[in-house]
């Protein structure tokens, strides 16, 4: 790969050079302020500003540029040209104008240019720093000012420009400038996944020195203004395996405890609350039990204590559980209760109402999701929307700062950092007595590679007061204030609702099992596992529901009757045999219903006793069975009812064959047999005897005649 170095020759004053060791990567915005072309093209141009984006009088301004050749044709010698806006950038508008190299550029001065060497097919030049001297900048400012900066590749054979990258910059006076109050709320939460605990070989990992959690904390602790929305399920993972928990996870929750940031929890598993109440629930779902994976006995649950700094206690405070088996293990010492944090633009109107019936009083809107009246003006940070208090971050100013936060390089970082410095500049300036309210991403996997160094900025920048959560919400929240409705997709709200359903249909099949919460308990905790906000923008999400659902089938139908081929009855009174099968592993108690078609059969439930049957196995049970007058064929319906009533499984029907008046037939017959011949033996008997009393007295008249 080439990498040949710029000498930039500037008019007035000089510049330096210094190589510098760094993978520059294109970086993007949703706003646009981008440091590259447009996309698609072959040649792309990275500038990168240091000091983040901060210029002070007096100071020099390091830059750091390269330009990459992804096509398969040598980029020919080149004049590269810096140039500064010759105006400030006065409004968030104007910063997003400046990101589109497709729209006309506003009138700039030149600062530097130099030519360059050819570039290879798929090469760099650079990265090179670049200093800016400060004799070079604007020098007459009396407040905070914004200026867009770009290098431009202009091409050597016809003057035209080749490629451009910008990125902007904040140049302050001497004098203090306006600042505003800025308040950052961040999560602590861990990447998506299905269980709703986190594995002991996942926690040791995030909890390790270069882990996930133990970075998100370390940045945290480092900046206690900040407000810290921690997901209790970090907090029950590693409380369920008691002693077995990893060493360094129990030391990152002692850690945990002794930050000085205010805290507040989020819903289990950071579950998204809008699409829970958009679905149809009237309450947010929480866990119901932890019993599947932990004996509470055998676990130490610190004690509660509400610090000074709490707000009053609400439903969900862990500090009014008391002793419920559940909540204790999500239990924790929060500063701060009662605050719903749902995705950008996601509520609805109604949700307020949901919210509320939860336990939640502050929820975290983002700007997009609300609307002030005309004699508000521009939107605060805080508003009074019903019942409902709604903490509004800024979504333009957010979106900047988490660009900032998942910055892959160095360069890449001091762009972004740049645009939102810019933009919070640009705001302190227009209304500086309003306070600001910064919201993080959550991450969907492992990415928060420069949380550290984005919260340092956010809390040390000029035209930034530090704010803790408490003193924006000890404000006057202004009351003109609607929601402004962003339902979620519809297909998502059909996708949550099929999984509650199926949690209900998974409930009512647990009522067959000795302990029912070893199901719903670890139903729930999945359930809302797969509703975590980090999945809702995952591409994968759809197929682990799939996996789910079709698990919480084969539960549902791990208990059943197997069906059977056509009995014949051929007596009065029998037993109908009926096998039943357990592939759970539940042990499980049932009682197995009978219902004939017809009358032909008659069927005594009242006699039939619940059935045990161990995990894994399968018992045969005896139905008693009377056949009345009439032969024909008769379907027997066969049901599973668990203690409590509920079905279980699949029915299924037996054909059976009820032959039974033969029985009574052959008798009569037999019967019929016997006495015709019984009859005919005494007629027989009878006529014998009337005959043997008639034959003396023919003799004795046939002899007196002869005489």
């Amino acid at each position: 790969m080439s990498r040949p170095r710029f000498l930039l020759a500037l008019g007035v004053a000089a510049v330096s050079f210094f190589a510098a060791p760094l993978s520059v990567t294109a970086t993007t915005s949703p706003e646009g302020v981008v440091p590259e072309d447009g996309a698609g093209a072959a040649v792309k141009v990275t500038l990168s500003p240091g000091e983040n984006g901060i210029v002070t009088p007096g100071r020099d301004l390091p830059l750091t540029v390269s330009v990459t050749n992804s096509s398969p044709e040598p980029l020919a010698a080149t004049k590269i040209a810096i140039e500064l806006t010759a105006e400030p950038l006065m409004t968030q508008d104007s910063l997003n104008d400046w990101g589109r190299v497709d729209l006309p550029s506003p009138p700039t001065t030149p600062l530097a240019s130099s030519t360059g060497a050819t570039i290879a097919p798929d090469g760099t030049s650079g990265p090179n720093m670049i200093v800016v001297h400060a004799s070079q900048l604007p020098q007459q400012v009396t407040r905070s000012a914004v200026y867009g900066l770009s290098a431009s590749v202009i091409s050597a054979h016809n003057n035209k420009m080749v490629s451009t990258g910008r990125t902007v910059i904040t140049i302050y006076p001497t004098i203090e400038t306006p600042r505003v109050p800025v308040t950052v709320l961040a999560p602590l939460v861990t990447p998506s996944q299905t269980t709703g605990l986190i594995s002991t070989t996942d926690l040791e990992t995030y909890t390790s020195p270069s882990g996930l959690l133990t970075k998100q904390l370390g940045a945290l602790a480092a900046n206690p203004s900040v407000a810290i929305g921690i997901d209790p399920m970090i907090i029950a993972s590693i409380r369920v395996l008691g002693a077995a928990a990893p060493p360094s996870a129990t030391t990152w929750l002692s850690r945990l405890e002794t930050v000085h940031n205010e805290t507040f929890p989020l819903l289990y598993a950071d579950s998204d609350i809008a699409a829970q109440a958009q679905s149809g629930r009237v309450t947010l779902a929480a866990p119901t039990s932890f019993d599947h994976v932990a004996d509470g006995s055998t676990i130490q649950f610190p004690e509660s204590k509400i610090p000074a700094t709490r707000t009053p206690p609400l439903l969900s405070d862990p500090a009014t559980t008391g002793s419920d088996p559940v909540k204790r293990f999500e239990q924790w010492n929060y500063t701060r209760t009662g605050i719903g944090w749902p995705r950008d633009n996601t509520v609805t109107a109604p949700d307020l109402r949901v919210f509320g019936a939860s336990g939640i009083a502050t929820t975290v809107l983002s700007s997009g999701n609300v609307a002030a009246s005309k004699s508000v003006g521009e939107l605060g940070s805080l508003a009074k929307i019903g019942e409902t208090t709604a903490l509004i971050s800024d979504d333009t100013i957010s979106g900047a700062v988490r660009e900032a936060v998942a910055a892959d390089s160095l360069p890449s970082w001091q762009t972004r950092i740049a645009l939102a410095n810019a933009r919070i500049s640009l705001l302190a300036a227009k209304q500086a007595d309003q306070s600001l309210v910064i919201t993080l991403d959550r991450p969907g996997s492992a990415v928060n590679t420069r949380l550290s160094e984005t919260l340092a900025n956010l809390t040390s920048g000029r035209s930034i007061t530090p704010t803790a959560l408490g003193a924006t919400l000890a404000t006057t929240p202004e009351p003109a204030y609607a929601i402004v409705d962003k339902p979620e997709k519809e297909d998502r709200l059909d996708t949550v609702r099929s999984l509650f359903s199926d949690e209900a249909q998974a409930q009512l099949f647990s009522t067959v099992v000795d302990k029912p919460v070893f199901i719903t308990g670890s139903q729930r905790l999945s359930l809302l596992a797969l509703l975590a906000n980090s999945w809702a923008t995952s591409p994968n999400w759809s197929d682990q529901v799939s996996t789910h659902r079709k698990s919480t089938e084969k539960l549902i139908q791990s208990v059943e009757i197997v069906p059977a081929s056509t009995v014949n009855l051929v007596n009065s009174e029998g037993s109908i045999p009926v096998t039943v099968r357990n592939r759970s592993a539940y042990p499980v108690t049932i009682t197995i219903t009978a219902t004939p078609s017809n009358s032909r059969l008659e069927v005594d439930n009242a006699n039939f006793h619940p059935t045990h049957i161990d995990p894994d196995a399968q018992d045969t049970a005896l139905i008693p069975v009377k056949a009345r007058l009439g032969n024909g064929d008769v379907t027997l319906r066969l049901a599973l009812l668990s203690p409590s009533k509920n079905p279980i499984g699949t029915p299924v029907s037996i054909p059976i064959n009820v032959r039974a008046e033969w029985e009574t037939v052959g008798t009569l017959i037999v019967g019929a047999l016997l006495v015709t011949f019984f009859g005919l033996g005494v007629t027989r008997n009878i006529t014998k005897r009337r005959r043997s009393r008639s034959t003396p007295l023919r003799s004795d008249a046939t002899a007196n005649t002869g005489g």
